[in-house]
């Protein structure tokens, strides 16, 4: 798509043309460190906002759909609490930037949808891609041949670098991707922001005033949309912290917050931290004050103390690390383990699992490895689900079907069934014991102990049922409290993470051969941001342990 050489002037570069200076006029900057408080301070602002405009004249974008999902549910929460009753602002006015733009460009079919398709019509360059429209960066994992090629292809899209400067075989699956989207009448989520910026001079609603959330992780291809809407707007607040920009590998750059150069009025920095305290304060400071270009901030810690501390575990080595989990779980403290990359995680989580330790991820619900301990609202359950159905039928001497449907389903056929049990337990709602299992089996269930019971489950299990429900009984067995409740221990990538917090936070800093690479090469900045990210999720504790034989590490002993 052609686009005009005066909108791919807004994305972060030099702003020259008098409109552009009159952009700069009505721009203003908001710099949120870590923890303090910039979704407090935006919905401040869209409170006052909506005192003078209309809720259609207010737009409101941000990077993530999580971070979109939270200004939707605290909008949401002050409309309840408005005395008149009215909404304090519509939904149409607040979404990612994908969208607005879906919402203003009407009924477009999404290419990703599709990948199985085109992957058939064009294997040796076969993708497999997220179809979530407020999520357009969360691939799906895979081995698909195209994949990284996609993401870089949409990386350069999102940067406007011009096709003639794309290596060659970029430039040709752009070229099967493209005619075979136009032949099926498909949109791919870059082509909603492109034809947004082409086709449409304002925003959705036509609004007079707009908040840009997380901007620190917009490529030049959203700030150019932004910048051109902002154009018909009053203002435009951008809120966000180049410190914090994680998402260079979508074309993602920290100048984006720097530039255009704006008046000193027209910037604000957000200082004082509600998460950190002094300790965990000066360690990060010294670590991304070495970043070359960035815009200085004076954070106010919120307490004195804190700590950071070396550990001895490494992720190839990590069972030291144990013993200080254990620790915090006494003193009822939040733990959080993180890793560049989540194939390093991997030693670690067969750690907890192997030690009965619970451990989830909220902020990657969908990653399965991370969350193994799901509970579900559906028919068939989980895992969990069906354990705690097994204590539930174990604890009662008349079982309810639908629970004992959720672990009999596990249980060897010859561990006792009586003919007609299958029957029952499709027709009826509650029944007994000696209605599903022999006298033996039925006995047991009715004066057993509970050690008993747990262990004749154990005993009877599938080699399917082993494999399911060997973790949640781990758990169980050690604390049979533990099941079902929200675990204390959080596990991911530092990515996944951001905008997390836990009171104790364990930071490994091996490197993969690709961060390796930036790190000799022009990358550390990058780096820096990413481990700042990590250590500033910590509200108490920050321990950074050690790193694995034989791998790079980033020296987070700064």
């Amino acid at each position: 798509m052609v686009i005009d050489e005066q909108d791919t002037q807004c994305g972060y570069g030099k702003m020259t043309s008098n409109a552009d200076m009159k952009l700069a006029e009505r721009e203003y900057r908001v710099f949120g460190p870590p923890g303090t408080g910039k979704t407090r301070w935006i919905m401040n602002s869209i409170k006052s906002a909506r005192e003078k405009y209309d809720g259609y004249d207010i737009f409101i974008t941000s990077f993530t759909k999580a971070a979109a999902q939270e200004i939707v549910y605290r909008v949401s929460m002050d409309s309840k609490q408005n005395k008149s009753g009215g909404s304090l602002l519509p939904e149409s006015s607040i979404g990612t930037l994908h969208a607005h733009c879906y919402r203003a460009i009407g009924n477009v079919e999404l290419a990703e949808k599709h990948t199985e398709e085109f992957s058939k019509e064009f294997p040796s360059m076969a993708l497999v891609a997220s179809s979530d429209l407020d999520d357009p960066y969360q691939l799906e994992s895979g081995k698909a041949q195209g994949v990284a090629d996609y993401q870089e292809m949409n990386r350069l899209r999102g940067m406007m670098i011009p096709m003639e400067e794309w290596p060659l075989h970029i430039q040709m699956l752009n070229d099967a991707w493209t005619e075979w989207k136009d032949s099926n009448g498909l949109m791919d989520f870059t082509d909603l922001l492109e034809t947004a910026l082409y086709n449409f001079d304002t925003a959705p609603n036509d609004p007079r005033v707009g908040f840009v959330d997380e901007a620190q992780d917009l490529t030049p291809l959203q700030f150019a949309l932004i910048r051109k809407w902002a154009r018909h707007m009053d203002r435009v607040v951008i809120v966000g912290d180049e410190d914090q920009c994680l998402y260079s590998f979508i074309g993602a750059s920290p100048d984006s917050m720097l530039y255009p150069v704006l008046p000193q009025e027209n910037l604000r920095t957000l200082t004082n931290t509600y998460r950190l305290p002094r300790a965990i304060v000066e360690w990060s400071q010294n670590l991304i004050t070495k970043v070359e270009r960035r815009y200085p901030k004076d954070i106010v810690a919120r307490t004195e103390g804190g700590e950071v501390r070396y550990g001895n575990a490494s992720t190839k080595d990590p069972w030291s690390l144990l013993q200080m989990l254990e620790e915090d779980e006494a003193k009822g403290r939040s733990s959080m383990i993180l890793a560049s990359c989540s194939y390093m995680l991997n030693p670690i989580i067969q750690m907890l699992r192997e030690s009965g330790v619970a451990f989830h991820n909220p902020y990657r619900k969908t990653h399965g490895s991370w969350n193994p301990l799901r509970v579900s609202s559906k028919a068939g359950g989980t895992a969990v689900d069906s354990v705690l159905a097994f204590f539930e039928s174990a604890d009662n001497n008349t079982w309810v079907v639908e629970d004992v449907r959720k672990w009999t389903k596990f249980v060897k056929a010859d561990a006792g069934f009586i003919r007609g049990s299958k029957k029952r337990l499709k027709e009826e709602d509650y029944v007994d014991p000696s209605e599903i299992f022999n006298s033996n089996v039925a006995m047991m269930f009715g004066m057993g102990t509970s050690d008993e019971k747990l262990r004749w489950f154990m005993q009877n299990l599938t080699s399917e049922g082993r494999r399911r429900l060997d973790f949640p009984l781990s758990i169980a067995l050690k604390n049979r409290a533990n099941l079902g409740k929200t675990p204390r221990i959080t596990i991911g990538t530092i990515h996944s993470v951001k905008g997390g917090e836990a009171d104790s936070v364990y930071v490994f800093p091996d490197m993969s051969p690709q961060q390796w690479r930036e790190y000799n090469d022009t990358g550390l900045d990058t780096l820096r941001r990413l481990y700042y990210v990590a250590g500033t999720r910590a509200k108490e504790t920050l321990t950074l342990c050690s790193p694995s034989y034989g791998v790079p590490a980033f020296p987070l002993y700064n």
